[in-house]
This record gives structure tokens, C-alpha cells and sequence, in this order.
């Protein structure tokens, strides 16, 4: 702990600090005694023996990236501080078998203590692998580590066997508390203050198209398709109202944002058709638990009137795929989600499949001004959307004048070794790239067992072609993955101003990726 001090003083935090360098009469440097994590009192005793208190003036923590998860710190040299903790519960895990090298034989071998830390001193640098392993939880080895600090969250094993021994609960349970939502789709009033509707939707072309309306909540995902709504849903120019067009819907408890697409309808058609013509967005809307959100208005002022281009560099399909391309492009309502299009889904066939128009876009004015476009691509394998797959992540622009470039895709990974149909001895894993791509930051692999029931996660820097894979039986033997059938799905990503050094959990799936190339392949053990 380095202190700044106004004049000589001793400082405490519960017991005192050893003083280890009085730097000058205001600085000095001190070793704080072992604590829990967390906050703590800081208190300094003057020479007259006044005391003055800090409230929460000192944090004690074992890591140095903010409880973030992953790697930090200096150069690895000669010291090494593993911090785990539980992925559900948030909290330190004792017991935890820790490797530092290739295996049990050659490496160093230390166990997390009651916070869940351990440190490992030696001659470590410039890199070492590191598994860490514990019967009921998760294993997961990082390769290639050049830092001195880990922390690491490790996922729980969702097996009965894990559980707490005793009866089980009574069913039942606590029934939820219902909410609602009651409100209209309005127009721009006339002169006479008359409510007025579907101004901006043309009129029925036959007798089985009808003028709807549907009101939805923003997506978490841009590149979900738009689920057609039951016909129950729908609000007609017969529904009544005050100012617009009533709507009531049940919801769960929040504050949302509510977006409303209004068009033509045609169920008459194999599948249903529905073209949106004009839209809305309301923020804000706030929902109490057994309540009813009331009045709750949605201004139907943007016609959907835009189109959008975007290009992109196909890959070439391999033999088990992919297969053909969907693009996608969706309205990204500041950090609360994402308005979703009827027409925001395009798939083409690969090989080609270069361009893509979309039409029907909105501009972004009216209840949309501050929102942006997003757009991405997958190259996916069949209708189901199946591995093999690569995505392009998510881009964003505001003008719908010029086509967006998305670039290349990720190379897609394939395993070499073990092969198939050999019953694999878990010691290695090679990999190589499909074909030239973007560039590839981080090579993460989960090896499934016991139908999905654990998994192992492996995570090295860049395009790895070889993994040695410790024993983890040696290392904990309840940790060791069960004999049978198993599932090796295989990512490479690429990640914006990536550094290894500075890997995040988030980093580990595609929520922290650019873009990403995924395949799954069956083994034997």
C-alpha cells in the first residue's frame, strides 16, 4: 500500500500497517495485514493521537482487473497469483487444483486456499499453461499465459451428484405476479384534434389484406429474426380508443422500450404475410410487479420508405459447409436493445452471394432520432443455421446513402487430430484454418462430455494448430472428464485491438467477438 500523508502519522486498517519505506514526511509505503476481500476502514493516528477515519478508504482484492475475470499484471518472471471464483455464486472457491506447465509431471502443482488464491513462485516466465480443475465444477486451461495474474471464474457442474444431500424442496412454488401493459398506436391527430389512423399505410390491394398493427419490446439480439404475432395481437383500425388504436398486452416487471410496426396483412396466404410500412418507438415505459402500465402511447411517425445496402467477401464452402449466407440489419436503440424489421433477414446461397439489398429500412427521424443501424452475416449450414459457421459481428451506421463493406469472414476451424473414427486419449488436439480470412486473435475450444454435462474449456492466443492437453485426472481425479461419447467444438475469433494479456471472460464467447468462425466435431474417449 503507498500512502500520500500530510505530516508523519502511523496508519492502520483493523491492525497496523508495517511500515516498509518512509518515503518523505507526506509518502510512505506499508504491508497491510491479510483480510477478506472488500472495502475496509482506513484510520490514521497523528502523533497527538487524533485519529481520522475513512470510510471504505482501502480495497482489499487479489486481483487487478476489477473482478472482471482473466489475465493481467506484469511480466511473467517469477511469480504467478491465481484468483478463482464461482460463476453462479460469485464467490472465492477453496480446494481448486491448480497446474502451472504442460503437465503434472514437469509442472507446478498448488491449491486455492480459503479466498480462492494461490500463488505460485519460480522460474515461470516467458509463458506457462495453466488448468485449473475441482470435482463439481468446470475445467478450463489458458495457454500460452505471459502474465503474473489469473482470475478465473469457474462454471458449476449441473449434476445431482453435486448437489446438497437431503430431501428434495416441496413443489409449488411461488406464483409469479402478473403486469401489464394498456396503451394506443396513434397517428398525428387532424385539425380537429379527430383520431385518425394509417396514414402512412396504403389501403388494402384484396379482401384478405387488413390494416394491423403490432406492438413489440426490443430484442437482444440484432440478428433474430421477427416472429410473426398471433392474430389476437393485432390492433385494427375497429379497435376504439381516445387518441389512436388501443392495444393491451401482459408483460413482466421493468422499464422497456416499445417499438409498434404498422402495415398490410395477409393470413390467408401459406405462410402469413405481413408488410410494414410506417413505425414508432416509446422509451421508458415502466412496469410495476401486479400492475398495470396505463396510457401508454406509441406515435406512429416513420415510414419505412429506406433501403440499404451492404457488401461483403464470401467464404468458400467446404465440404460439410457452410452452406448460404443470411445478412441482417435491425435498429439499435441506444444500449436497451434492438427493433427488429420483417425484412431484416436476407439468405442467400453460397458460392456467391456478395450483395444485399434490403428494403422497407426506416429512417432514423421522428421517435428514432438517436438510434443507429447494425448489420452482420453469418455463413451458416442449412435451415436449421448449423455449424459449420462464421459471423461477421455487428456494424453500425446512421445513413442508409452509401452500401456498407462487412469485409471478409473468419477461416472456419477444423480438427485434424483426433480423427475420426479413433478413440481419442484426450492428450492433444490439432487444428488448422479452412483458408485465408480475417485475422484470427484467440483460439477457444469446449470439449463436451457426459451428453453436455461438462465441459472443458481451452483458450490459447491466435491461430493455435496444437494443443497438449494435461491429464486431469492426475491433476484432481474427480475432475476428470467421463469416458464415452464427446462433442469438440472448435471457435476462432477476432477481436478489435485484442490482447492476450489483457483477455476478459466476456472474451470467451462470441458476446466479446468481432467475428467468428465455429465447427463441432464427434469423438470417442
Amino acid at each position: 500500500l503507498h500512502l500520500s500523508i500530510r505530516r508523519q502519522r502511523q496508519m492502520c486498517i483493523r491492525d497496523r500497517c508495517e511500515i516498509l519505506e518512509l518515503r518523505s514526511k507526506h509518502e510512505l509505503t506499508c504491508t497491510t495485514p491479510p483480510a477478506p476481500a472488500g472495502a475496509k476502514v482506513l484510520s490514521v493516528l497523528t502523533d497527538d493521537d487524533v485519529r481520522e477515519d475513512v470510510l471504505d478508504g482501502f480495497l482489499y482484492g487479489n486481483g487487478d482487473n476489477g473482478f472482471r475475470g482473466g489475465l493481467s499484471g506484469q511480466q511473467l518472471k517469477d511469480q504467478l497469483t491465481v484468483v478463482v471464483f464461482d460463476e453462479f455464486a460469485g464467490e472465492a472457491i477453496p480446494g481448486v487444483a491448480v497446474l502451472v506447465g504442460d503437465d503434472v509431471e514437469t509442472g507446478t502443482v498448488g491449491e486455492t486456499d480459503e479466498l480462492g488464491v494461490v500463488n505460485v513462485a519460480g522460474d515461470l516466465g516467458p509463458k506457462r499453461s495453466i488448468t485449473l480443475a475441482k470435482k463439481c465444477f468446470q475445467p478450463v486451461t489458458f495457454f500460452d499465459v505471459a502474465v503474473d495474474h489469473l482470475t478465473a471464474y469457474l462454471e458449476p457442474v449441473l449434476s445431482p451428484a453435486c448437489g446438497e444431500s437431503g430431501p428434495l424442496p416441496p413443489g409449488g412454488g411461488t406464483p409469479g405476479v402478473g403486469s401489464s401493459i394498456s396503451g394506443e398506436v396513434v397517428w398525428e391527430p387532424d385539425g380537429e384534434l379527430k383520431r385518425r389512423g394509417w396514414t402512412n399505410v396504403p389501403p388494402p390491394a384484396s379482401s384478405t389484406e387488413k390494416e394491423v398493427a403490432y406492438v413489440f419490446r426490443l430484442s437482444s439480439s440484432p440478428d433474430e429474426p421477427l416472429r410473426f404475432p398471433s392474430a389476437l395481437s393485432a390492433i385494427t383500425p375497429d379497435a376504439v380508443g381516445t387518441l389512436g388504436y388501443s392495444f393491451y398486452q401482459t408483460t413482466s416487471p421493468g422499464n422497456f422500450t416499445l417499438y409498434a410496426l404498422a402495415g398490410l396483412e395477409d393470413r390467408a396466404k401459406q405462410p402469413p404475410v405481413f408488410t410494414a410500412y410506417a413505425m414508432g418507438l416509446l422509451r421508458g415505459v415502466a412496469v410495476k410487479p401486479g400492475k398495470t402500465s396505463p396510457e401508454v402511447f406509441i406515435q406512429i411517425d416513420v415510414p419505412l420508405d429506406h433501403g440499404l445496402s451492404l457488401t461483403l467477401e464470401p467464404p468458400s464452402p467446404g465440404v460439410r459447409g457452410p452452406d448460404r449466407i443470411q445478412a441482417s440489419v435491425a435498429i439499435q436503440i441506444e444500449d436497451q436493445g434492438f427493433a427488429l424489421l420483417p425484412n431484416g433477414i436476407l439468405t442467400r446461397n453460397l458460392p456467391g452471394a456478395s450483395a444485399f439489398s434490403f428494403v422497407g429500412v426506416p429512417p432514423l427521424v421522428g421517435t428514432l432520432a438517436g438510434a443507429k443501424y447494425v448489420l452482420g452475416a453469418r455463413a451458416v449450414t442449412g435451415a436449421a443455421s448449423a455449424p459449420p459457421l462464421s459471423v461477421i459481428g455487428s456494424f453500425s451506421a446512421t445513413s442508409t446513402s452509401e452500401p456498407l463493406n462487412l469485409g471478409g469472414f473468419v477461416p472456419l476451424p477444423v480438427v485434424t487430430a483426433p480423427a475420426k473414427s479413433t478413440k481419442w486419449d484426450l492428450s492433444s488436439l490439432t487444428l488448422e484454418q479452412s483458408a485465408a480470412g480475417q485475422r484470427v486473435d484467440l483460439t477457444v475450444v469446449k470439449v463436451e462430455a457426459g451428453g453436455g454435462l461438462y465441459t472443458w474449456t481451452l483458450v490459447a492466443p491466435g491461430p493455435r494448430s496444437e494443443l497438449k492437453l494435461p491429464d486431469l485426472g492426475a491433476l484432481d481425479p474427480g475432475a476428470a472428464l467421463p469416458v464415452g461419447s464427446m462433442t469438440i467444438q472448435a471457435s476462432l475469433a477476432h477481436i478489435e485491438g485484442f490482447n492476450y494479456g489483457s483477455l476478459r471472460y466476456r472474451e470467451l464467447g462470441p458476446r466479446g467477438w468481432n467475428a467468428y468462425a465455429t465447427d463441432t466435431f464427434l469423438t470417442q474417449h
